[in-house]
């Protein structure tokens, strides 16, 4: 692979909509099903314990000295917050399906989602102890973004902590730009901050996977009427 010019994607999709052919003429993929005012996106990496309890307290939290990411990275509500489980290996990158967005902090000011001074006030001070001896005390509220809405439906269901993105699927929805940098920023718990094309470009990838997951239980149940 690699052989792709500036600008287009670095190698063709393996699997997913884009050998199927939905992805013909080049260029990124469709998003209309996207809401229009996502500004960029984070990934909050970590390991599989603190996104379970970040997943159950809907709460991220960053170190002591880790206050400016999110001061400076969750801009406004319409950043897409994702959560994301590494081993200890710092390999096996696994995205939740489930997508989210900051609630702004209270004291933060007019127009801003967090101010760094706010980090020794955590919202939950027993948040993230079990697995960092000093917890994560920078930490952001988060509230369930329903994404993939289409005509004449609610939206999607959360889907739950266990509905995720393994790693080894990523080639299927993701530009190879994107997958390397998810497993190389995202190594050692780091979060990763992504553009607005990025955030999009992952966004429709997990509801494409969601859909993906859909059918093959539907066929497991026998309701698709095909192997």
């Amino acid at each position: 692979g690699g052989h792709g010019g500036p600008g287009g994607w670095s190698e063709p999709r393996a699997g997913g909509d884009w050998e199927r052919g939905r992805g013909r003429d080049g260029g990124a993929p469709p998003d209309e099903e996207l809401p229009k005012d996502i500004d960029g996106g984070l990934i909050w990496v970590s390991r599989r314990e603190g996104v379970d309890e970040a997943y159950a307290k809907k709460i991220i939290g960053m170190a002591s000295d880790g206050g400016i990411v999110f001061e400076k990275w969750i801009t406004s509500p319409n950043t897409v917050i994702f959560l994301c489980d590494v081993s200890k290996n710092n390999d096996g990158h696994q995205i939740l399906l489930d997508m989210f967005r900051a609630q702004p902090r209270e004291g933060a000011g007019e127009r801003r989602m967090y101010r760094e001074a706010l980090g020794d006030q955590p919202l939950d001070p027993t948040a993230f102890l079990d697995n960092k001896p000093d917890g994560l005390p920078h930490q952001v509220k988060l509230v369930p973004w329903q994404m993939g809405l289409r005509p004449g439906k609610i939206g999607t269901i959360q889907r739950g902590r266990n509905s995720i993105l393994r790693d080894t699927n990523f080639r299927d929805w993701l530009s190879s730009d994107l997958r390397k940098k998810i497993r190389t920023d995202g190594g050692d718990e780091f979060p990763v901050i992504l553009t607005k094309e990025m955030a999009e470009e992952l966004a429709l990838g997990l509801i494409k996977e969601g859909r993906e997951q859909d059918k093959r239980k539907s066929r497991q149940s026998g309701n698709g009427g095909y192997k």
